[in-house]
């Protein structure tokens, strides 16, 4: 009876840990539809994370190859409620695969205009640099002088200051009143800097020549990390041609101007792209230190959405 009670807690305890391992590669050529544009071949991978509570004895996750554990503070931030966090990362996806779309149509030669967008703050995590500075309902207008117009924008902008060194310079809009503020970076569980705030998107309407349709198993994913690869399927369905010989997988925002941002858990979504089978894995460059050498794969490091054409298209013949 006692042996039953105790296993029973090693495996059903909670514990302040989630366990982040690796989750799925999404052949894109199901998830993403365009009339009279049937997807090329080889696939084109998108990979995610699978994230799930960690048991007393599902702490030894940590000893696990490709496995991680996270503190829920660390993904889930105090003070606000989960259904609108989780409301929050599907925006993120919605926003990815508008950007995804737009960049894809004006690689093929299509002319799309940027909608117009806005990032809010949602909430301020706890022990962040930003509290006290940032306030949710605060917009994000500019970091460094710079325009902010999509969620993987604003992450490539603060991911320029190594955590810990200059502080960001942003510009918001508080009510009536516009202001310039600066905040420090701090490291994020893998090391990307972060400002320690969740933004959401507030998404205008895009007009694109070409109708795209993202449905499938697209449809379980949420966050931002998966729109370097949407865009390239996009772009490879319209232009009616494959972009390497060999499967690819990969991971990286991408905002409107085609530029490829951090992201977290590179390690658990280059071992999703190695099980599928591809053998070539485009990940962003501030990602690449994390799993450079992965065995059995090909990792590239990528900036933007052409440089990624164009390492496909010169890296056909020197996959893994």
């Amino acid at each position: 009876m006692w042996g039953a009670a105790v296993l029973a807690a090693l495996l059903y305890l909670p514990t302040p840990y989630v366990v982040m391992a690796p989750g799925d590669a999404v052949d894109l050529s199901t998830a993403i539809r365009i009339d009279g544009y049937p997807a090329p071949v080889p696939p084109l991978y998108l990979t995610d994370v699978l994230l799930y509570p960690a048991s007393p004895l599902g702490l030894l996750a940590r000893y696990a190859p490709g496995y991680r554990l996270l503190r829920r503070s660390e993904l889930e931030p105090g003070g606000v409620d989960p259904k609108q966090f989780q409301e929050v990362q599907r925006r993120s996806m919605l926003e990815s695969q508008q950007a995804a779309a737009v960049v894809g149509e004006r690689a093929a030669g299509y002319r799309v205009a940027v909608p117009a967008s806005r990032v809010r703050v949602v909430g301020v995590l706890s022990g962040s640099h930003a509290r006290g500075v940032l306030e949710p309902g605060d917009v994000v207008v500019a970091v460094d002088d710079k325009a902010v117009s999509s969620l993987a924008r604003m992450v490539a902008l603060v991911g320029e200051h190594p955590p810990d060194g200059p502080p960001v310079r942003l510009q918001i809009e508080r009510g009536a009143s516009r202001r310039e503020i600066s905040v420090s970076t701090s490291a994020s569980p893998q090391g990307q800097p972060r400002i320690g705030v969740l933004i959401t998107a507030e998404l205008g309407p895009a007009k694109l020549p070409v109708p795209v349709r993202f449905g499938g198993e697209l449809d379980r994913i949420s966050g931002s990390s998966g729109g370097l690869m949407m865009a390239l399927e996009i772009f490879r369905a319209l232009e009616r041609r494959p972009l390497s010989t060999v499967p690819v997988a990969g991971t990286g925002t991408i905002d409107y101007s085609g530029n490829v941002g951090p992201i977290d858990g590179a390690a658990q979504k280059v071992i999703a792209a190695r099980r599928a089978g591809a053998k070539i894995f485009l990940c962003p460059k501030a990602n690449f230190r994390e799993i450079e050498g992965t065995p059995g794969i090909r990792v590239i490091p990528v900036a933007t959405f052409g440089q990624a054409l164009h390492e496909l298209s010169a890296g056909r013949q020197r996959a893994a």
